[in-house]
């Protein structure tokens, strides 16, 4: 689906299955959003590179994150969407823009990443305080993980460095993650579909790892 299509959708979807709240005159019912509603929606741009968005109803704010820390520009046809549905609602959208990504093929990594560190956030009691760009660095900072957007020189590489060897322990850990998943059929498409989960489909995934990143789009 694409992405405006969705926000726009989402917008009247998320109307109709609020909460119900009586109105100051008594007369009919108010829709009220839940207050602790929160949706993750990753998408992919021209399938090339991973994108996020989390909404959160008790900040009425949407935050926008992706590995590179590019801001969304103003044609995005995500902005567009997002100023015509929940912008006029008097919702915000909010650009996470530290870079944490060197590379051109960790990206989805990057955003399941930054997904763990969402539900963190929503469960704890910042979440309603707006201050997820905080608690996500906060959180990479944590784990050795650091802002390339402001670094130069040895500091960059270092800082480079340090990212890539979170973001391969970060692959690996969600790997067995799926394999779990997927020998519990807890994934739609069941373990005897997904390659590599089989023994008729094994695929030796660091195999993928050697690849230059151009082979990985």
């Amino acid at each position: 689906m694409h992405p405006c299509t969705f926000s726009t959708h989402a917008a009247s979807q998320w109307r109709r299955n609020s909460s119900l709240g009586p109105r100051s005159n008594g007369s009919d019912a108010e829709a009220v959003p839940l207050s602790s509603a929160s949706v993750v929606l990753p998408y992919s741009v021209q399938q090339l590179h991973w994108h996020e968005l989390f909404f959160s109803f008790l900040e009425r704010c949407v935050y926008h994150f992706e590995g590179l820390g590019a801001e969304l520009p103003a044609v995005s046809p995500i902005r567009i969407a997002f100023d015509a549905s929940l912008g006029s609602q008097g919702w915000q959208l909010v650009s996470l823009c530290d870079e944490y990504q060197s590379d051109g093929s960790s990206c989805g990594v990057w955003l399941q990443a930054a997904r763990d560190a969402w539900l963190r956030y929503v469960a704890s009691t910042d979440h309603g305080s707006k201050i997820f760009a905080a608690f996500l660095r906060r959180t990479f900072e944590a784990a050795g993980v650091h802002s390339l957007s402001s670094l130069r020189g040895r500091e960059l590489g270092a800082a480079q460095r340090g990212n890539e060897a979170y973001i391969l322990g970060q692959r690996a850990a969600m790997r067995s993650r799926l394999v779990y998943a997927a020998l519990a059929k807890m994934l739609s498409l069941g373990s005897a579909s997904l390659a590599g989960f089989a023994p008729a489909t094994a695929v030796n995934l660091d195999s993928f790892d050697e690849q230059p990143d151009d082979a990985m789009v």
